[in-house]
């Protein structure tokens, strides 16, 4: 039996989503420190990160000043997509403009295009398709999340949760089907965002009619200065869309699929907790087990 793509990663160090550059570590430890998994460990006075432990969350990444640890390019991947002749379309995530903020944010959608990317597009339209869903499936005490370092926590450190979680995909993968869908099989569909965790997303088994490629936001910003893309130079234009978006771009914000849904994330109009950030999650799901809710 051929393994799959996830069994296969990790062959190499650099194939991993999260690796360490060997002769850039310093021995300063503070991504062993900083770890919400404790997935490193040290061993011939480097710190390595153990794959089968890492959740993906890129708090190593952020935190090593030597640029040891790093996210695997898949730059040259989408190159070559674009390179094969086939019709590449792009998702783009919506804290994008947290990213390319201010008139810069007018600007993207036309700087993508003079990439190659011959349909342009916003994954907020994949969070308008499952929130609805969500909610729709919740019967109470559920976790419904769409950060995949979430979900690889949960299955890895607290898999007691596993029947709690409303078994919806996330936006990207919800996007990257609508796309394929609308537009043709045929299409590939490359999704960009901020997280690592969303390159280990993809590659799982059952996502991988969903999306083709993913780029984290600074391989975007990389690639646009290797091709000499000033976004001073690209005209204002739009993204390609079906529907008005409006709260749903709002998705990736704290609080942000109750308002994608319509209710109020102050906790007046609903029973529910909303919590970002990995020590909130985590200590959220101890008491939460704990408690012995369901």
């Amino acid at each position: 039996m051929q393994p799959t793509v996830l069994e296969q990663i990790g062959k190499r160090k650099e194939d991993n989503v999260v690796y360490t550059v060997t002769a850039n570590c310093q021995d300063c430890y503070r991504c062993v420190r900083f770890c919400p998994v404790k997935a490193i460990k040290v061993s011939g006075g480097q710190a390595c990160i153990e794959d089968d432990l890492c959740i993906k969350c890129g708090t190593c990444v952020r935190e090593c000043p030597q640029n040891a640890k790093t996210i695997r390019s898949s730059t040259e991947e989408v190159k070559a997509l674009l390179a094969s002749g086939r019709k590449v379309a792009v998702s783009v995530a919506p804290s994008f403009a947290a990213v390319f903020d201010g008139w810069r944010t007018t600007r993207i959608p036309s700087a993508l295009r003079r990439l190659g990317f011959e349909y342009v597009s916003e994954t907020a339209e994949g969070a308008k398709l499952i929130t609805e869903e969500s909610f729709r499936s919740t019967t109470g005490g559920n976790i419904c999340t769409a950060c995949p370092a979430v979900v690889n926590y949960i299955e890895k450190y607290r898999p007691e949760h596993l029947d709690s979680m409303i078994p919806i995909v996330s936006p990207m993968v919800a996007h990257g089907r609508a796309l394929k869908k609308r537009l043709g099989a045929e299409w590939a569909v490359v999704f960009v965002g901020p997280c690592a965790a969303k390159k280990q997303e993809a590659l799982r088994p059952e996502h991988q009619d969903a999306i083709d490629a993913v780029l984290t936001f600074t391989e975007l910003l990389d690639w646009l200065e290797q091709e000499t893309i000033d976004l001073s130079t690209c005209t204002e234009s739009d993204f390609e869309s079906y529907g008005v978006l409006d709260e749903a771009r709002l998705f990736p914000l704290q609080g942000g699929m109750l308002k994608t849904g319509g209710i109020s994330c102050d906790g007046t109009e609903a029973d529910v907790i909303h919590v970002s950030g990995a020590e909130d999650v985590m200590e959220l799901l101890r008491c939460r087990h704990g408690n012995g809710s369901s």
